[in-house]
Order: structure tokens, then C-alpha cells, then sequence
């Protein structure tokens, strides 16, 4: 058996997501070993293009653009095992490089926002036609998955938007300010508009318009936790009025109460922060809250979660906080799901959950049972 057999067996045997996520894990191996033996490549070469094949033949028939990127997405990882593999493009065997860059432009055809966008901040100078082509595609966009791929995309290149010349940038932020104002007046957005709205009220704080702010603190007065946080953020660091009775709502949500003070703190404006939710052991719960509602950990809100104690490290001068909680997540296997798991968090970051089961370090009383915690899992 080689040692690539069993991860490239499990890539074809699972789903969509989870063939990403083994495929990355299969690039990340390649990255430390610098040169294949003859075996390995060619093993790896005959399934990249096996790989290669299956999507030139299923993208095209797929209609629905989520399922689509989806597998794009798969396909972008794909296309990078050959550099992996090979010294140079010229060592490719021509038929499979022939593949691979068919599969390359079936997929910017498959994603044109993407693929305009990573073509726009390629080039040096960004002009305006260039803009209004990649807009039209935002504006023409099949669904709101597709639509939020703008504000992806924009992140990715975040740290070339304040560069961007002033005619490109009014563009973007009109776009953007009728976008947030469209948000606003669904009546019922689903999940992937929800997510697009979050996307586009992060990256609204790049473009500062006295129109963009008012509709921002319209946003952050929203009852929608994510949502509302980020307009806030983009509020705050784009220097605007900040209204109490948003940060009161977003105090009050366990889910981004420690965001939101942690947002405040960086600016010195903690003092708007309301005092009935400053204490540590609150705002230590909801950054493992937050933690927990990852897609990598529960993906969800824990169903109960309880205080149990803290642990402190008198040298170190820390201090964790201790919680047990409950889920139904589907990440969690039937040993888990449902029984009382641990978890902690401390000022500094130091949130984690292995989701370890409490009835395994559960002892007589309430301090042994801390100090087991202390001593098996958080560390001396």
C-alpha cells in the first residue's frame, strides 16, 4: 500500500465538503515533501486526472450555483496537486495539462464574480470598465450565494481597497449601500442572504459614505446577532456615531456579547458596554459560545450551557473559566450527543473544547472535580 492509498481513497468516498477539507489536508502533506519519488507522482498524477475528468463532466450539468462552487471549489484544490508534483507546467503530461486548464476556464465560466475579481486586483492600475463588468455580474447574480461572493471576494483583497482610485471606489459603495438597503427591506431572507448581508455589512467599512453609515446603523439595530455585530464593527472603525441601544442588544446576545466588548475595549469605548454584562465569567461564556457555533466545532448554539468554576494559575496570573454544556449538534457522535461536555475560556483567548464528556473527570465535589479538569486538560 502507498502512503497516499488510504487519504486518496477517503477523498473519492466522501462528500463534497468533506473532500475539500481531506484535500487540503492532502496539499498541506505535499507542501513538506519536496520532491515525490517517481511512484507517489505518478499515483497522484492519475488521480488529480481522474479527479479532473469527473468534474469536466459533472459541473456542467449542475444548475443550482451553490452546488456548483461547491464543486469548484473541490476542483480549485484539485489543479493544485499538480504544482505539488511536478517542477513546472512543461512537466505535466500534456494531455492532463490540457485537462486541467479546460477545467480552469469551465470554472471561470462557472464563477465569473470570482474570476473577475481575482483578474481586477492582478492588474496594477483598476480602471472603471473593469468594475462595471464585475458589478454587472453581482447585479445579474442567479441567487444570494452567488451575490454575497462579491463581498468574499473584496475581503480576500482587503488590504488593496483603500488604494483603489476614487471612481472605482464610488462604485463600489454605491453597489454596496443599495445592497444593505435591499437587505434591510427583506421580508424574509433565507440562510444564504443572511450570510451575504453579514459578508456585505464586514466589508462595508471600507467604503465610507454618510449614506453607507446611516444604513449601517440601521443594520446594527437589527435583531440579527452576526449581522448586527459586524455593522457595528464597520461603524466603529469607520469612526461614526455608535447607538447604546445596539450595543445593549448585542450585549444581551451570549453569541456576541465578548465581540462586541472586545471591539469596544480595542477603541476605548468600553464605557458603553452596559455594566450588568461586564462580569468576567459572562463574557467568558459567550467567546466559548461563539467558539462552539464554528462549522468546525458544533456549528450551532449549545442547547444549555452552565457555569461550573475557575481554575487559576497563581504564576501565570491566569484564570479559565470553566462550563459544561449540552448539544444535539450533528458533529457530535451518540457517545456525545446529548451529555454534559467541557469547555472553558479565559481573557486572553484561551477557548477550547474537545467536547470531553464530564462524567469522565467528574469527582466528589465541585473543586476536585475544577482541579481534575485543571490537571488533565486544560494543563499545570
Amino acid at each position: 500500500m502507498s502512503v497516499f492509498e488510504n487519504i486518496l481513497t477517503a477523498i473519492k468516498e466522501n462528500e463534497w465538503k468533506d473532500k475539500i477539507q481531506l484535500t487540503e489536508y492532502l496539499l498541506n502533506v505535499l507542501g513538506k515533501i519536496k520532491k515525490p519519488d517517481e511512484g507517489d507522482r505518478k499515483e497522484l498524477s492519475g488521480f488529480a486526472a481522474e479527479q479532473v475528468q469527473m468534474l469536466l463532466e459533472e459541473i456542467p450539468t449542475i444548475t443550482d450555483y451553490k452546488e456548483k462552487d461547491l464543486r469548484c471549489a473541490y476542483g480549485d484544490r484539485i489543479l493544485a496537486i499538480y504544482p505539488r508534483i511536478y517542477p513546472s507546467n512543461r512537466s505535466v503530461p500534456a494531455e492532463e495539462l490540457y485537462r486541467a486548464d479546460e477545467l480552469h476556464r469551465l470554472m471561470e465560466e462557472a464563477r465569473p464574480i470570482d474570476a473577475n475579481i481575482q483578474q481586477i486586483f492582478a492588474q496594477k492600475t483598476i480602471g472603471e470598465g473593469c468594475m462595471d463588468r464585475l458589478l454587472s455580474f453581482a447585479r445579474n447574480a442567479s441567487c444570494e450565494y452567488e451575490k454575497g461572493r462579491l463581498y468574499s471576494g473584496l475581503l480576500e483583497y482587503k488590504d488593496r481597497l483603500s488604494d483603489l482610485p476614487d471612481t472605482v471606489k464610488k462604485q463600489l459603495t454605491e453597489h454596496l449601500e443599495k445592497e444593505l438597503e435591499r437587505y434591510l427591506n427583506l421580508s424574509a431572507p433565507d440562510e444564504d442572504a443572511l450570510n451575504a448581508w453579514e459578508i456585505a455589512a464586514d466589508t462595508a467599512r471600507y467604503f465610507r459614505s454618510d449614506r453607507m453609515i446611516e444604513l449601517l446603523t440601521q443594520t446594527s439595530k437589527v435583531h440579527r446577532g452576526s449581522i448586527s455585530f459586524y455593522a457595528l464593527q464597520s461603524l466603529i472603525d469607520l469612526g461614526a456615531p455608535i447607538l447604546r441601544e445596539s450595543v445593549s442588544m448585542l450585549a444581551a446576545d451570549p453569541v456576541c456579547a465578548n465581540l462586541t466588548y472586545q471591539a469596544l475595549k480595542n477603541k476605548g469605548m468600553v464605557s458603553l458596554f452596559p455594566a450588568e454584562y461586564l462580569s468576567p465569567e459572562y463574557l467568558a461564556k459567550s467567546d466559548l459560545i461563539h467558539w462552539l457555533t464554528y462549522p468546525t466545532e458544533l456549528g450551532t448554539v449549545p442547547d444549555q450551557i452552565e457555569y461550573i468554576g475557575e481554575v487559576k494559575y497563581l504564576f501565570r496570573k491566569d484564570i479559565y473559566y470553566v462550563f459544561k454544556y449540552i448539544s444535539d449538534s450533528g458533529t457530535l457522535d451518540d457517545e456525545h450527543r446529548g451529555k454534559w461536555l467541557i469547555g472553558w475560556s479565559s481573557e486572553d483567548g484561551g477557548t477550547f473544547s474537545n467536547f470531553d464528556l464530564l462524567s469522565d473527570y467528574e469527582k466528589p465535589t465541585v473543586s476536585k472535580t475544577l482541579e481534575n479538569i485543571k490537571k488533565r486538560l486544560i494543563g499545570r
